[in-house]
């Protein structure tokens, strides 16, 4: 994760030796704990277009998905006065 740049680095992903690069929107807090990765945000469309543009970047390309089980997936939404995703 790049905090300047708002950016999240997927290293290693299916044994890839280039990182997959995607952008968080303003407004969207990421913590990362372990293989979680944590959205925390006031609104739901923040969250969810940052969501979505983590599972873009983690698309499997050029393989039989079946094959593989690394992917991105949403687990856990909590509501409350900030609303939490969190992606495994």
């Amino acid at each position: 994760m790049v905090p300047d740049k708002k950016e999240i680095h997927v290293v290693n992903f299916l044994g890839e030796r280039a990182p997959r690069v995607t952008k968080y929107l303003d407004n969207v807090e990421v913590k990362i704990d372990g293989e979680d990765v944590i959205l925390i945000g006031p609104d739901k469309e923040t969250l969810g277009q940052t969501a979505a543009n983590l599972k873009k970047a983690c698309r499997i390309r050029k393989k039989d998905p079946r094959v593989f089980q690394d992917g991105v997936y949403l687990y856990k939404i909590q509501d409350g006065e900030e609303i939490t995703w969190e992606i495994k």
